[in-house]
């Protein structure tokens, strides 16, 4: 996990970086990814930098590794509470939503 962090953070000027670990119910794992983001862009890109399951004991250790080898904030999400996501998009010609030509 700490070869894939510093893979990934790479200390790159006028970006900003974050840690996010996912309690993840749905595959009975948690996931680690570090998040960067350029400054006054809006793309934000992940990677997952580890994936293991559900046990405390490992999380635990995981999570102490990780604070002890880094100052960067971290973030924690639980897929048991996702937020309800948009309306559907019916008509966006950039992308191939078109809701004219809809499949009958």
């Amino acid at each position: 996990m700490l070869e894939a962090y510093d893979h990934y953070f790479t200390r790159v000027f006028h970006y900003r970086y974050w840690l996010v670990i996912v309690d993840n119910h749905f595959e009975n794992c948690y996931s680690i990814f570090i998040y960067t983001q350029k400054l006054k862009a809006r793309l934000v890109k992940s990677y997952e930098i580890a994936c293991f399951k559900h046990d405390e004991a490992i999380y635990n250790q995981f999570l102490s590794a990780l604070k002890e080898h880094s100052n960067l904030s971290i973030e924690y999400r639980d897929t048991r509470h996702l937020i309800k996501p948009d309306k559907m998009i019916d008509y966006d010609p950039f992308h191939g939503h078109n809701s004219l030509y809809k499949a009958q």
